[in-house]
């Protein structure tokens, strides 16, 4: 019912009430055929590459989500076997699984990687070679390829000394009950080893 009014007022002012039924199935619907449409037509190319992204953002969820699953499954059987080796053999079993988390953990670094070329580092001829005539053609100054080798192999050494070290002493101190004073003895001989391959490299 319209109130009967002297003055006319816009358009724009006047209070229109109208009702309004939201569907939001034929929503979706709608913005579907829309996103068809506009597929179709090619009429952005940035809307279909968001449009990629999306989907590349949800297939890479869903893939991913497997490899989650079977983490999540190996924390569990990590954990009740921990509780399991705790109740035969006691606190063994929480230095036995802290163990093999670090040589995880080290494999994960490739540490082992680094080991292996480390006790098999030879020299390499074309290499060398190579690095001399990239010298003889002004591209290299004489000696920086070398001094990049041995920062290089320094920077490994220490991450190496710092892993093994913490291995050593784990292993040592919790499985073979070795005492605090054969823990600094095996750190020393260790940092006498790094010495060593320092000086070398």
């Amino acid at each position: 019912m319209k109130i009967p009014s002297l003055v006319r007022v816009p358009k724009y002012r006047r209070f229109n009430f109208e009702p309004r039924h939201y569907d939001p199935i034929k929503e979706d619907l709608k913005n579907r055929t829309e996103l068809i449409e506009q597929q179709l037509k090619n009429q952005s190319s940035d809307s279909a590459t968001k449009h990629r992204i999306s989907e590349a953002f949800i297939r890479d969820k869903y893939r991913t989500g497997g490899k989650v699953n079977i983490l999540q499954l190996a924390l569990v059987f990590i954990l009740s076997a921990t509780f399991v080796g705790f109740l035969y053999i006691g606190f063994y079993a929480f230095f036995i699984t802290g163990v093999i988390i670090l040589l995880y953990v080290l494999f994960q670094l490739g540490t082992f990687k680094g080991i292996t070329e480390m006790l098999n580092r030879k020299e390499e001829p074309e290499e060398e070679t190579t690095a001399a005539k990239k010298i003889a053609a002004g591209q290299m100054r004489e000696g920086q390829y070398f001094y990049r080798e041995r920062t290089i192999s320094k920077k490994g050494n220490y991450k190496l000394l710092l892993l093994v070290a913490a291995t050593a002493v784990a292993a040592g101190y919790y499985l073979f009950a070795l005492n605090g004073i054969m823990c600094l003895l095996l750190i020393f001989v260790l940092l006498i080893m790094f010495v060593k391959e320092s000086s070398k490299g």
